[in-house]
C-alpha cells in the first residue's frame, strides 16, 4: 500500500469508521458490520465494510488490501459474525476470490467505485447461521 493510502486508511480508520459505526449493520444501511475479536488482545472490534449478500454467505470487498487488522483477525479466528440490515450472521472462514468475480458480486454502482478505488482483493464466507432474532446496536 502507497503512502497515499495509508493516509487515506488511517483517517478512515479514525474519522470516517466512527461516524459510519453508527449505521453500519442497520436495516437499510449499505454498509455492514464485521465483528471480530484482536489475534494477540482478545478485545471485540467492529469494522465497516462493503459486501453483498450472495447465496449461502457473502462477498466482501478488501478495500485496503488482505493486510488490514481486521482481515487478519478474522482469518486467525477462522471465521467471525457479520451484521447485515439488522441481522447477525455467524461466518465460516473466509476464502480469497478472483477481483472480477469479486467486483461481478456487486451492483453496478459499487462496481464503478471499487475498480475507481483500484480494489484488488475480495473474499467469501459462508453463512453457517444467522443468529436468532434481530439484534441491536
Amino acid at each position: 500500500m502507497d503512502r497515499s493510502n495509508e493516509r487515506i486508511r488511517l483517517f478512515n480508520k479514525r474519522t470516517l469508521n466512527p461516524l459510519m459505526l453508527r449505521s453500519a449493520g442497520r436495516p437499510h444501511s449499505p454498509v455492514a458490520l464485521v465483528k471480530h475479536k484482536g489475534r494477540t488482545s482478545g478485545k471485540e472490534y467492529r469494522t465497516p465494510v462493503l459486501l453483498k449478500q450472495i447465496r449461502g454467505g457473502f462477498v466482501l470487498a478488501l478495500t485496503y488490501g488482505d493486510k488490514v487488522d481486521w482481515y487478519r483477525n478474522v482469518v486467525a479466528a477462522g471465521g467471525g459474525r457479520i451484521r447485515w440490515h439488522g441481522t447477525d450472521y455467524r461466518v465460516g472462514a473466509p476464502v480469497a476470490i478472483d477481483r472480477e468475480a469479486g467486483i461481478r458480486a456487486f451492483p453496478p454502482p459499487l462496481r464503478v467505485i471499487l475498480r475507481l478505488n483500484h480494489t484488488e482483493h475480495f473474499i467469501k464466507m459462508k453463512s453457517e447461521a444467522a443468529i436468532a432474532g434481530k439484534q441491536n446496536g
